[in-house]
């Protein structure tokens, strides 16, 4: 395919998506044809530099520091993640066509829509629909952010059910399941992105990765797919499970994947690949809450694949952290906003003090520096 204008940042044009693709392809492909211009801009990371204090302009604030490359998209707001490869792509594999094609008929209210791809001659433009509220990780990582037991509760079962529905479709697994590939819509409901195109994946450049950032995207990775990568190259479902473990101790511990560790990532992954050595695991000992959880979440990582339960069974053994939530999903979706509603209120009023106290200091000091 070939653009009739490279995708650049800052407010560019992409004209036409897959404008040169034939019928038989763009099926394939399944963004329209005939679609108008999609405006391209890039947003900033909304957890971590928006201050509630401040009177500048969120979207001012979103370009501080670069979350995602996002596009219009008929008037809708949808994430570009970039692929490039270092050779020139001449075709994609049918086999990809028809992953593309599955994907893009994969709708779950806890799976991030695929919308299509866009291809050029060194890269692959992958779309999906924005969720406003980040990553998963951006969301723990933010110590603004309170995460009461309903909240905890409603982002594990999101989880959950995310990932029963990708192991019951064509796809089978994820194969690169973490807390950053968990998107948060703007109603706090937790979506499942990343998925698929795994030959695509694998084939785009990792060279300007930095080696700290290489071994940290591996932290989620279970140990018979880092001591053997070759016989499963793309990732399984029990693989899967070791991640939504390390994810569950993420979400309770609130201190990264490893907890509060000097060790580095790449010191870690080795530890976790060795063998005949105690299975080196994130510490329990900072994790507070209920032995049924901590009981799932060690099940979940244990060193052996076939021991680890499946998510039906997770889901049934986790069932009690919904105690207390309403049956219906609109009630618990108000509730879970009243508490978000009320935790900013608490947030901006302690602001608010941080500032009056502020505003005294400074006024003291005027007094000083004038004549008397």
């Amino acid at each position: 395919m070939e653009l009739k204008q490279p995708l650049q940042r800052g407010g560019m044009t992409l004209h036409k998506w897959c404008t040169n693709l034939s019928p038989a392809n763009a099926k394939e492909f399944p963004l329209d044809r005939n679609s108008e211009e999609i405006q391209v801009k890039t947003l900033g990371m909304i957890w971590n530099s928006i201050s509630l204090a401040s009177h500048v302009s969120v979207e001012s604030k979103m370009m501080e520091q670069i979350f995602t490359r996002t596009a219009v998209l008929k008037g809708s707001l949808i994430a570009v993640k970039q692929l490039r490869f270092s050779k020139k792509i001449v075709d994609i594999s049918r086999k990809t066509k028809i992953e593309m094609k599955i994907m893009r008929e994969m709708h779950n209210d806890n799976i991030n829509q695929f919308i299509g791809a866009c291809v050029d001659p060194n890269c692959v433009y992958v779309v999906t629909e924005y969720c406003f509220k980040g990553s998963l990780q951006d969301i723990l990582e933010n110590d603004d952010m309170k995460l009461d037991n309903m909240f905890i509760a409603s982002l594990v079962f999101d989880l959950i059910k995310g990932m029963i529905f990708l192991h019951e479709s064509d796809l089978k697994f994820h194969g690169n399941l973490k807390s950053s590939n968990c998107v948060v819509s703007s109603r706090w409901v937790l979506q499942v992105t990343d998925f698929g195109l795994h030959e695509l994946r694998a084939a785009a450049e990792t060279g300007s990765v930095a080696e700290h950032q290489y071994y940290r995207n591996l932290l989620w990775k279970a140990p018979e797919l880092l001591r053997m990568p070759a016989v499963n190259p793309f990732g399984t479902q029990k693989g899967d499970v070791y991640a939504f473990g390390i994810i569950l101790h993420e979400i309770i511990a609130r201190q990264g994947p490893f907890g509060s560790t000097d060790l580095t990532p790449r010191e870690i992954v080795n530890h976790v690949k060795q063998v005949g050595k105690e299975p080196f695991r994130p510490p329990l000992q900072d994790v507070q809450c209920q032995d049924y959880i901590v009981n799932a979440m060690t099940d979940a990582w244990h060193e052996k694949p076939e021991n680890r339960p499946d998510f039906h069974h997770l889901r049934e053994r986790l069932r009690k952290m919904r105690e207390g939530m309403k049956s219906n999903i609109m009630d618990n979706m108000m509730a879970i906003m009243e508490k978000y509603a009320y935790n900013l209120e608490e947030l901006v009023d302690e602001r608010t003090v941080a500032l009056v106290e502020e505003k005294k200091k400074t006024e003291a000091l005027l007094h000083r520096m004038l004549p008397k």
